[in-house]
């Protein structure tokens, strides 16, 4: 599955987003695109041929990466009063922007809603992907138990934004930016950063007292154990 722009308007499509769903539990699925715009039967897609409006503020790159990375949006969002989502067993792939979790820091009435969410996140595998595995903002969210393996070590992994909360345990970190595997990089105007716990990661980037610990029980797999297995078992089997 893939998250793609409307081109003649600039619109932003995710492959799955969740807004304001409660109970949502999400397993054994797939979610990707390709690291280079596609057609639907596979050929490159050209850049002159198919713009859209691309902002490059605050970036530092060419209109044409800024195009490659924001054609396709997300894999798979959740947003606005999201409560109690769990997403399991799953396998996100060949991608930029994975998943952005809380909502926007653009829109005021986002930081309400958005601190709202709570999601857990487990047993997941993903393989090259550039960023956003996931970006967080305001709400809370446990990670744990997953495999995270980045495009190329200027990939990033879990960013903590905006005043979010993120527990972060026995996950296995691979050709990610080191100081870029679990914080804050990239601050939210008028907003407080957000706060982190790591346990018992392979490759992990130093905590920062989250605050909180999930209010349930979970059965734990080790980092190195969710390397080995999940390539073979997360996804559609």
């Amino acid at each position: 599955m893939f998250g793609k722009k409307c081109l003649d308007k600039g619109l932003s499509i995710d492959a799955l987003s969740i807004k304001g769903g409660q109970h949502v539990w999400i397993d054994h699925c797939e979610f990707s695109s390709s690291l280079t715009p596609k057609e639907v039967d596979g050929t490159d897609i050209n850049f002159s041929d198919h713009k859209f409006p691309v902002d490059l503020e605050g970036e530092n790159s060419k209109p044409e990466q800024k195009w490659t990375k924001d054609f396709y949006d997300g894999l798979l969002d959740v947003s606005e009063t999201s409560r109690f989502v769990s997403i399991s067993n799953s396998y996100f792939h060949d991608h930029w922007k994975a998943c952005l979790c809380g909502g926007s820091n653009d829109k005021a009435e986002s930081q309400p809603q958005g601190s709202q969410v709570r999601l857990t996140m487990y047993n997941n595998y993903f393989e090259n992907i550039h960023s956003r595995q996931p970006l967080f903002r305001f709400g809370k969210a446990h990670i744990y138990s997953s495999y995270l393996k980045g495009a190329d070590d200027e990939s990033t992994g879990i960013e903590v934004r905006a005043e979010s909360r993120v527990y972060v345990d026995n996950v296995y970190f691979e050709s990610i930016r080191s100081d870029r595997t679990v914080g804050c990089w990239n601050s939210s105007s008028g907003l407080g950063e957000g706060k982190w716990t790591v346990e018992n990661c392979v490759g992990e980037s130093n905590s920062k007292n989250a605050g909180f610990t999930p209010p349930y029980e979970w059965t734990k797999t080790s980092a190195s154990d969710s390397k080995n297995n999940l390539p073979s078992k997360a996804g559609i089997k």
